[in-house]
């Protein structure tokens, strides 16, 4: 990301009132009401998935298999891509279909010995990806070590975690996918704090999303307001969505209304931004020109009329 996205690191002051505005202008329900019903929900279907997902854990460990099938099969239903719950599902089948034959010997049936060099393997092999910064691999090999060897180093284990989540998050934020990212950087966070640096760019994200959807849902209703947040999306991240397209369009359509009004100087630097985004755009030159020439019009000075010439004295 270009430091330019961060300059000024996106003054607190500026947020808020950004939300506040946001939230006066969808009347409660846009943000305000559906946006934080679904992040509530979410939160707590992830936080009741998080808490199955470690109990499973907890039973894997004390071969408590078919606890945790069940626990395991209840997360799967709340989110179908939570992270490693198929891989230790598959175990957890794999270890109720191997329940040994009870033979009548007084030998305590060995318990399974830890498969270190596999566990050792998956380890160097997220260390090689770390150096090369492969995020989304680190990520992987991570869940299939948790997964396969849940008792392996499980500390070290975690701290990797968060730093492979961390780099990721980071680096889909930087590519454009938002979303993604956040979810990642949240994800993180289980494992531990973000640090400044990092949490400074998923608040970026997260405002860029909100300035995006508010210019979207000014569109066509409000094209001042509407333009208002196009520019500042525009500021922040010109390629992010559709806003290299509808903010031209916003451009105007704004300057169109202002010389409705008889204010082609007002419309004028509405068109000629247009024109700037997208110079190869005929309609918006064409736009730019009858503007200039409207406003010109309206400062002229008024034609003077001829002093009457005196005749000469005879």
């Amino acid at each position: 990301m270009p430091a330019s996205h961060l300059r000024g690191r996106i003054l607190t002051g500026a947020i808020a009132v950004l939300v506040i505005a946001l939230v006066a202008a969808a009347g409660g329900g846009y943000f305000a009401g559906s946006r934080a019903k679904v992040q509530a929900q979410q939160s707590a279907v992830e936080a009741q998935a998080r808490e199955q997902f470690d109990l499973a854990l907890e039973d894997m460990r004390a071969g408590r298999y078919a606890f945790a099938q069940q626990r395991l099969q209840y997360v799967l239903s709340l989110d179908p891509k939570f992270p490693a719950a198929d891989a230790m599902l598959a175990q957890a089948l794999k270890g109720l279909n191997a329940t040994p034959t009870v033979t009548p010997s007084a030998t305590p049936i060995p318990t399974p010995t830890l498969d270190l060099p596999r566990a050792q393997q998956l380890m160097s092999q997220a260390q090689q990806q770390f150096q090369n910064k492969d995020w989304a691999g680190m990520v992987e090999t991570l869940l299939s070590l948790r997964a396969a060897i849940p008792d392996y180093q499980p500390t070290r284990v975690s701290g990797l975690m968060y730093v492979a989540l961390s780099g990721e998050g980071a680096a889909l934020i930087d590519k454009g996918q938002l979303e993604q990212g956040i979810y990642d950087l949240d994800l993180a966070e289980r494992y531990g704090p973000l640090d400044y640096k990092t949490s400074q760019r998923r608040d970026w994200a997260e405002l860029l999303i909100k300035v995006y959807q508010a210019a979207n849902l000014y569109f066509q209703q409000d094209w001042q307001q509407s333009v208002s947040y196009f520019a500042q999306a525009y500021s922040m991240a010109p390629n992010y969505g559709d806003t290299i397209q509808k903010y031209p369009q916003a451009l105007q359509k704004y300057g169109d209304q202002l010389m409705g009004k008889g204010k082609p100087c007002d419309a004028a630097p509405e068109y000629q931004a247009a024109v700037n985004i997208q110079p190869s755009n005929s309609t918006y030159q064409k736009d730019l020109d009858a503007a200039n020439s409207g406003c010109t019009a309206q400062h002229a000075p008024p034609p003077t009329s001829a002093a009457p010439t005196s005749e000469p004295t005879p």
